[in-house]
């Protein structure tokens, strides 16, 4: 930057990309209503914000057809808007932190000229109004007093609806799980059910599948409740199955995306769904590995920038955030055949962003792999957990009644999953 002026503290990119957003968005008014045009050094987007506010004042909502085609074409042209633009409250952050930069740095200017002048009271007074960021601390009584109130709640866990993951408190919000496991050992069934499960206990869930269309999870879902296989042409079976899709067209509260996407895709839906619902309970991405997000990065670069966008959605939505990950080929070969973190592509991006990765194991994968029937005890484990102890669970996987998970009884015999939460 070649002059003092440009060396202000800015960060005009963001200013576009909010005032998009907003422009295309007239309901996320609400998250910038707090700001002031002081806080818009781009002087396009201070002039735009000034007309919401106003139209806003005048009791009017504003709409897109507000605002000049100039408008359009200057936010467009330099707004770069790219994968990670529609995670709002960073951009907004951004714009508060320098306008607190740009405060200080403009009083530190002004105290600089005191102290030449020899002005000792106008510098003890650039002392006293130095600004402080309002979120840059927190007292301990404070978090303290957060601390009991989760005590007092559900401390921050979401139900899978199966017990012996709920006793290990699998779930919990603001975190990442990683639900890890090599392709036919059921990582995506076990997703699609705990999706289930909490949707009807109540929650909003918000499933993206990059692997299967929408009717296609529909479909495993089904044939978990039914205890019925999609092939199965039976009278019994299709009467099951069409039973258990019935009761599934009553659930307005779980959303499927199936298309190809980028984790900003499921970022924007996430956000449409916590303004019409209040909340999101549970997100489950179906892979990792799948999403579209920066495709000029090499693989492992890539991986970071999705797997930091879902600890991100975690936080922003206050839900777990559920992702299935697919193991390398090298678990095939070792004794015991049971997945560590090692065997997870590229696992060091994942290790580092997620709270929890979960591995699945079924030893009749690997002891019955010719045979149809690969029913038994299947164990879930951690091999990482931040913020609590590791723990690994024993469920049944069903192999005959639909290919499901259950809970696993004291004698290695799954009862009837109907679906509900225990």
């Amino acid at each position: 930057m070649s002059n003092a002026a440009e060396r202000i503290p800015h960060a005009k990119e963001a200013e576009r990309v909010v005032v998009q957003r907003v422009i295309h968005e007239p309901y996320l008014w609400d998250e910038i209503q707090h700001l002031s045009a002081e806080h818009f050094l781009d002087q396009v987007c201070r002039g735009i914000f000034e007309r919401m506010a106003e139209t806003k004042a005048s009791g009017r909502d504003f709409l897109i057809e507000d605002f000049d085609a100039e408008d359009h074409t200057y936010l467009i042209t330099n707004g770069a808007l790219d994968g990670m633009t529609l995670y709002l409250t960073e951009y907004i952050k951004r714009i508060e932190t320098a306008y607190e930069l740009r405060t200080a740095y403009n009083q530190m200017i002004e105290g600089a000229k005191a102290a030449i002048r020899g002005d000792v009271d106008a510098v003890r007074n650039w002392r006293l109004e130095m600004p402080v960021r309002r979120d840059a601390s927190v007292t301990l009584a404070s978090a303290a007093s957060d601390f009991v109130e989760s005590l007092r709640s559900d401390g921050g866990v979401v139900n899978t609806g199966f017990r012996a993951l709920d006793r290990a408190e699998m779930l919990h919000r603001q975190e990442l799980i990683v639900l890890a496991a090599r392709p036919s050992m059921g990582k995506s069934q076990l997703a699609f059910q705990i999706g289930y499960n909490v949707a009807l206990a109540g929650g909003v869930v918000l499933i993206a599948s990059l692997e299967m269309a929408s009717q296609l999870v529909a479909g495993r879902i089904a044939q978990a409740i039914s205890g019925h296989g999609s092939r199965d042409r039976t009278e019994p079976g299709l009467v099951a199955l069409a039973g258990a899709a019935a009761k599934l067209m009553n659930m307005e509260r779980l959303v499927i995306m199936d298309q190809p996407m980028t984790t900003m895709d499921v970022y924007s839906e996430a956000r449409r769904l916590q303004a019409e619902c209040g909340q999101i309970d549970l997100i489950v991405t179906d892979h990792l590995r799948l999403f579209d997000d920066r495709p000029d990065l090499k693989e492992d670069k890539r991986l970071g920038v999705i797997t930091k966008a879902h600890k991100n959605m975690a936080k922003e939505f206050n839900c777990p955030v559920l992702a299935a990950a697919q193991l390398n080929r090298a678990v095939e070969y070792k004794a015991g055949n049971k997945p560590d973190l090692s065997d997870l592509r590229d696992s060091g991006q994942i290790e580092e962003d997620a709270d929890i990765v979960a591995f699945i194991y079924r030893e009749a994968y690997y002891q019955q792999a010719d045979s149809k029937n690969q029913s038994g005890a299947t164990q879930v484990y951690t091999r990482k957990n931040r913020n609590s102890e590791h723990f690994s669970a024993e469920l049944f996987f069903d192999a005959k009644r639909g290919g499901r998970f259950a809970d696993l009884t004291h004698k290695h015999e799954q009862p009837p999953w109907s679906g509900s939460v225990k």
